[in-house]
């Protein structure tokens, strides 16, 4: 091989190097500004809910249909391109800003509770409209950091749909399972007292506790 050959080979070979380190920080730097935006989505669907928390707050007693009703009229925001890992961030995001916010255990709770199952039902539409079967559709599993909570969240599971799985993992307050209407409930941690329907035939969903399935017995 010539000088001159060999030369050229070696250009050719700096260059195809750095078209393809130019094409890695594309695509770098696309996967980067996607990651910001959907931490900016999350972010203001966390802020949109604590306005609509503030907005009912002294509203909110302890009937948990009645509290349902008002956070349904405030119109919950949504999640976009629905993934388990996304509704995770935004659920524990308000777990984080809950103890700085003093929200009530009750309310934030079947806040918490009504997110999941409104964005489960968005997610199960989504994949039926997809073309699939309803019997095809995986769970939405999710996964709560409650750990640290000072003050458990009460009602959570409150209505569970069919396609979830909700987790939690830390100690829970009162109400837990409420005429859950499908799905799987787990809860790792300690629970002050779960809804007398939780143990009904109205409950057709399943509850975990400390490792042992304690519904449907």
């Amino acid at each position: 091989m010539s000088i001159q050959k060999l030369a050229e080979k070696i250009l050719n070979f700096k260059e195809a190097k750095i078209k393809e380190r130019i094409k890695k920080k594309a695509e770098y730097r696309k996967k980067f500004d996607k990651i910001k935006k959907k931490e900016k989505e999350i972010e203001e669907i966390v802020d949109q809910i604590e306005k609509l928390y503030d907005r009912w707050k002294d509203k909110v007693r302890r009937f948990p249909k009645d509290i349902a009703d008002l956070f349904s009229q405030g119109f919950l925001p949504k999640i976009k391109d629905i993934k388990a890992e996304d509704v995770e961030k935004v659920l524990n995001q308000l777990i984080e800003r809950y103890e700085d916010k003093r929200y009530s255990p009750i309310t934030l709770g079947l806040l918490i509770s009504l997110l999941f199952n409104r964005t489960v039902n968005q997610y199960v539409k989504e994949e039926i409209e997809k073309g699939k079967k309803l019997e095809e559709i995986k769970p939405l599993n999710v996964t709560l950091d409650a750990k640290n909570l000072k003050h458990p969240l009460s009602l959570l599971g409150y209505e569970n749909q069919e396609k979830s799985c909700l987790r939690v993992m830390g100690d829970v307050g009162y109400w837990i399972g409420y005429f859950m209407e499908g799905g799987k409930l787990i809860i790792n941690g300690k629970a002050k007292g779960f809804s007398l329907s939780a143990f009904s035939q109205r409950n057709k969903g399943e509850i975990w506790y400390q490792g042992k399935r304690i519904w449907p017995r």
